[in-house]
């Protein structure tokens, strides 16, 4: 792939930047410390109502079947099926005292 070289992209009046180019920010011995990035989590978690109620995972857990993602997933779906649950029962109470007024329509009649 020397067709990708730096030497064989120059453009007319546009100076080479070698130093500026990927393949030379990868030949760096820090390549793998950027600004701002910590690659591993602190050391205590911050304490939050979230984080009390569902604990982080521990590092490299965090695919588990026990993970925090799940118990997350749990507990919200738990709280979203009793919602909907709650409109569907009152739905067909009422559908059934419907269905209850219509039935003795022949008899009143």
């Amino acid at each position: 792939m020397d067709y990708l070289a730096p030497e064989r992209l120059e453009l007319p009046g546009v100076e080479a930047n070698v130093e500026g180019t990927l393949a030379a920010i990868l030949r760096r011995e820090d390549h793998d410390s950027f600004p701002g990035f910590d690659p591993y989590p602190p050391e205590k978690a911050e304490d939050t109502e979230f984080n009390r109620k569902y604990p982080p995972d521990r590092f490299g857990e965090e695919a588990s079947d026990t993970a925090r993602v799940w118990k997350v997933y749990r507990g919200e779906a738990t709280e979203a099926d009793k919602v909907e649950l709650d409109g569907w029962n009152k739905t067909l109470d009422v559908l059934l005292i419907f269905v209850r007024l219509l039935n003795w329509q022949p008899i009143c009649i």
